[in-house]
Parts: C-alpha cells; sequence; structure tokens
C-alpha cells in the first residue's frame, strides 16, 4: 500500500510540474490592437504584463512601473509618436491616429536600471532592459513598405518577410541584431495566439551564422518572437553599484491574417482565462491526489 501511494505523489508531482511549466515561464510585454486598422482613425493599443497571450498579471511588482518606460509608434517615413498609457484594470490603455497607410511599429523601451536578477543564469547584479514592439499594419494611401526598418534598439528583430502582408502558413523570416550586428547562436522562442493553450505549443530556435532564423507560421493570430541575452562584456558601475553586465528581454509581435469568405481577417485571440491542455492537468492532478489520499488512508487503517 505504501508503495501503491508513493507511486502516486510520484505522478501527481510530474502532472503538477506539467502543469505549472506555462505558468513558470517568464513575464513579457504584450499587445492588443483592433483587427482593422485604417488611416485617419484612431488605433487604441492595450498593453499587457503577464505571459502572452491571455494571462495578464497586473499584482506583479513590474506593472506598475511600466509607465516609466517609453512608449511610441514608429511610422513608415520614421517618425516618432511619443504615447501616454492610462491604466485600466489588468491593463494599460493608448491611442495614436495614423496619418497614412503602411508599416507602423508600436514600440515599447524601459531601462529598469540596476537589479538583483535572479530569474535565470548568470544571476546577479544587472542592468535590465526591457523591450517590445508590435508591427501594425495599417490600411491607407499611400501604402508605405517599412516593415524592416530597424527601430534602433540595442537588440531587435528585423523581419525579411513582408509581415504587413502576411498570411497563416507563411514562413517568418528574421534576423536578429545587437547594437546593429547580426547575433549569432541566440536562442529564440516563438509562439501564436492562435493555440487552445499556446504555451504548449511554443518552439525554440537558433540563430544561423548569420543571426537569421525562419519558421513557419502555421496558425492564424498574432506570433510572438522572444529573445533574452546577457552581455557580460558591458560590466560596470553605477550610482556606485556594481553590476556584471547588460541583459535584454525583446518580445517582437506579428499578425498572421488568415481569409474567411475571401475576407482580409485577424486571427483571433485567445479569450483571457482559457485554460487549455493546463486545465486539463490541473483537473488531472486534483484527482491523483484525491486518490493518493485515499490510499493514504487506507493505509493507515490497516497498519
Amino acid at each position: 500500500m505504501k508503495k501503491q501511494t508513493k507511486t502516486m505523489l510520484i505522478l501527481l508531482c510530474l502532472l503538477l510540474t506539467a502543469a505549472m511549466a506555462p505558468a513558470a515561464s517568464a513575464h513579457e510585454v504584450y499587445f492588443e490592437t483592433p483587427e482593422e486598422i485604417v488611416a485617419g482613425k484612431p488605433v487604441d493599443i492595450k498593453l499587457y504584463w503577464g505571459h502572452f497571450p491571455a494571462a495578464p498579471d497586473p499584482e506583479s511588482a513590474y506593472f506598475n512601473t511600466i509607465p516609466e518606460g517609453k512608449l511610441y509608434v514608429l511610422t513608415p517615413e520614421g517618425g516618432e509618436i511619443p504615447l501616454t498609457l492610462t491604466v485600466a484594470d489588468d491593463h494599460y490603455t493608448t491611442s495614436f491616429t495614423p496619418a497614412t497607410g503602411g508599416d507602423f511599429q508600436v514600440i515599447f523601451n524601459h531601462n529598469r536600471g540596476i537589479l538583483d536578477w535572479q530569474h535565470g543564469e548568470p544571476m546577479g547584479m544587472q542592468e535590465i532592459h526591457s523591450l517590445a514592439k508590435i508591427f501594425v499594419p495599417v490600411d491607407g494611401e499611400p501604402d508605405i513598405h517599412a516593415y524592416d526598418h530597424p527601430a534602433n534598439l540595442d537588440l531587435e528583430v528585423i523581419p525579411t518577410t513582408d509581415i504587413g502582408h502576411f498570411h497563416e502558413g507563411g514562413e517568418f523570416g528574421g534576423v536578429l541584431l545587437y547594437q546593429g550586428q547580426p547575433l549569432p547562436n541566440v536562442k529564440v522562442t516563438v509562439g501564436s495566439s492562435g493555440s487552445p493553450d499556446s504555451h504548449e505549443d511554443f518552439k525554440e530556435l537558433v540563430t544561423d551564422e548569420k543571426g537569421e532564423f525562419k519558421f513557419t507560421a502555421d496558425k492564424a493570430g498574432v506570433w510572438m518572437v522572444k529573445v533574452g541575452y546577457f552581455d557580460a562584456g558591458r560590466a560596470g558601475e553605477a550610482d556606485g553599484v556594481a553590476f556584471d553586465g547588460v541583459r535584454y528581454s525583446l518580445v517582437t509581435y506579428f499578425d498572421a491574417h488568415s481569409h474567411e469568405n475571401g475576407a482580409h481577417t485577424q486571427g483571433a485571440q485567445t479569450p483571457r482565462g482559457s485554460g487549455g491542455i493546463t486545465t486539463w492537468l490541473l483537473i488531472g492532478s486534483v484527482l491523483l491526489l484525491a486518490g493518493a489520499l485515499v490510499f493514504f488512508l487506507r493505509g493507515k487503517k490497516s497498519a
């Protein structure tokens, strides 16, 4: 009986580990934009902090510091439109009005200062930067192609595919740049909002010797490309605090559109709070826990 109980408890631990794996992944900034964006009309944007695509975490200590970062629109002509955030429950809101059609980028750039990093190797005092951008294709004239225009961020993904006119099933190509130079042999994580439980379908890639990577966007929806990078060569001191290097967390988003009844539509966002596979894993874990307790109690009675 004790052996059966031990086996049940081991299975329970494995299931709980699998169920909590998505929640244990690092947080990121992510955006929500309208499905149809037209030149001359306001674009309402929601900015979240949590687990893309559907698990905001407004209770996190970082949530309240987000307005300290720089949020702006990079226009197809290369101009900048500063944006101001307004807090609203579990997210922030902002808006802008595009004057033309073409490829706009909404960019978040936050130097968080020197922090004691404990969320991955190497740990220690580091200068932390959070970077995020979403490509926002706007219908209108002139239709200015600018998807491959850099935002001059220290770390960023430059698409080599025209994602202003990108569809489900297409191959996304990109190059990872660090301070303007290709960054080889770096892990890239990609995932889509078009999956019932997107963290289950996230994929890991590695940039080649030219800093390039490719993958097939096999689902309609918003796709996330996430990169973490630590530069130990930039150790230093700021305000009397020594730090071991500079760490960047970069997330880049773009839409993979679908064709429904001949219309050009954006893939649906995953509703917040949907559980998918994770929900069933948690239910299974609870049932296993109940079974383990039954075995344990029976074992005590027979002892």
